[in-house]
């Protein structure tokens, strides 16, 4: 499950901030000093800023806790597939306890080849 906690905490951090900047707002829009009711127009965008930040937290999210269902589903169905050529990993699979197999370094290389590069292919990277 995504961090729900860690979003919770972002969008209160952001409504909060968005609340002070509503007063802040609220107060220059009603003052009666001409320069304190110029910075009201910025009062405001930065209170639609936060919320909108607010929002697309949400959406984001919503997206990762449908991927992450999506990706554990995926899995299910494909586990089955990563070592069906080898007889030993199958044993290691249906195994309640690990073991030691003599071909460890191969299942590793393989797993890297068959599960992890490929699904690292399909992970959209931000920032890089």
């Amino acid at each position: 499950m995504p961090p729900a906690s860690k979003y919770d905490e972002e969008g209160a951090a952001l409504r909060t901030l968005s609340r002070q900047e509503d007063s802040k707002y609220i107060a220059a829009d009603r003052s009666s000093d001409r320069a304190k009711r110029m910075t009201a127009s910025s009062h405001r965008t930065r209170r639609d800023r936060y919320n909108h930040y607010v929002i697309l937290l949400a959406q984001e999210f919503k997206e990762q806790t449908i991927s992450r269902e999506f990706t554990i589903k995926r899995l299910a169905r494909e586990k089955h597939n990563w070592f069906a050529h080898c007889e030993c990993s199958w044993r290691l699979a249906h195994n309640s306890r690990l073991t030691l197999c003599s071909h460890q370094g191969e299942h590793a290389r393989q797993f890297h080849d068959r599960a992890l590069h490929p699904a690292a292919l399909l992970v959209v990277t931000y920032g890089c």
